[in-house]
């Protein structure tokens, strides 16, 4: 549910582990103000998270390019 698992970010980001504890962090958030209800808070959880790591996922794939030539 958290971190790279979750969130498909390339290795060259750099992000997996501050993601990681940033989604525990969140989806923490979303069960205490969901309580019992699990489906809603990972839904507030989704909510919440997939705008940040879509932008997460795009500079990480503009990132590779640093790394990657475009032609052999």
């Amino acid at each position: 549910l958290v971190g790279d698992a979750c969130q498909c970010l390339s290795l060259t980001s750099g992000l997996g582990a501050s993601m990681a504890m940033t989604g525990a962090y969140v989806l923490a958030h979303a069960i205490k103000l969901n309580g019992a209800d699990l489906e809603a808070a990972f839904t507030q959880y989704q909510a919440w998270m997939k705008p940040h790591i879509e932008k997460k996922q795009k500079a990480a794939k503009r990132f590779l390019r640093s790394f990657v030539p475009a032609t052999k």
